[in-house]
């Protein structure tokens, strides 16, 4: 897992590892109807089991939390 994902990988993620998936989106509730495959997790680059970024929500919460965050520091750093 990433520690600090930019906000182009949280955007441009279409399939990422339940590590990933879990910290930067929601906890998947059920497995029933997911699809897993063995490919590179488009967050923290690793080969290993990944799905689709939908099983945890389009990774809403880590957008959130990137996108404050640099809304934070464009507003702290002006005079």
């Amino acid at each position: 897992m990433t520690a600090h994902p930019t906000l182009a990988q949280l955007w441009n993620a279409a399939q990422v590892c339940h590590d990933c998936g879990s910290t930067w989106g929601t906890e998947r509730r059920s497995l029933d109807n997911v699809t897993c495959w063995h490919g590179r997790c488009h967050l923290c680059g690793l080969e290993l089991g990944v799905s689709h970024v939908r099983h945890y929500g389009y990774l809403r919460r880590g957008l959130a939390i990137v996108e404050g965050r640099n809304r934070q520091i464009t507003t702290t750093d002006t005079p």
